[in-house]
């Protein structure tokens, strides 16, 4: 249990450093960088919460193998109060943030986030990425009451 309260925390440090850097450091210096890496911190944040549900269902016996899937996510996330729209958005940064690894030319125009490959683009704006982090906080909060009920992950999230 100790594992996942502590996966759990890493995951809750990475959103207070997207906050930070969104909201204080990205307007003095709007670099194509930044908002790259952001957005694979938000990612990264997403197979954290994947992560850690799986696992807390995996230690409690409630699924058989414990394989990273975002289906088998979609399956025991309804426990977690965790509803279709939230689970579309975990699966939408993960989808672009891929799209963006694998993207060939990469820019920054007007503020938005350009990635190019095979004549596909995507974007990704810094606002994009503040309502992106307030949902995903909000889906941080509801696991984090369901965490707080189990006595053996709570005393290690204090």
């Amino acid at each position: 249990m100790k594992e996942i309260a502590l996966k759990f925390k890493k995951g809750e440090q990475i959103i207070r450093n997207i906050d930070y850097f969104s909201h204080m450091l990205y307007p003095l210096m709007k670099d194509k960088k930044l908002i790259q890496k952001l957005y694979f911190d938000l990612e990264r944040t997403c197979k954290i919460i994947i992560e850690c549900v799986l696992l807390y269902e995996y230690k409690y016996k409630r699924i058989s193998n414990f394989n990273l899937s975002i289906d088998l996510f979609k399956k025991v996330s309804k426990r977690f109060n965790i509803d279709g729209e939230e689970i579309k958005l975990i699966e939408e940064i993960i989808n672009k943030a891929n799209e963006i690894k694998n993207s060939q030319v990469d820019f920054l125009k007007k503020e938005k986030y350009v990635a190019l490959r095979n004549k596909q683009y995507s974007l990704i704006t810094i606002d994009e990425i503040k309502n992106s982090l307030e949902k995903i906080k909000k889906i941080y909060k509801k696991i984090k009451e369901n965490f707080g009920k189990d006595l053996l992950i709570s005393k290690y999230l204090k």
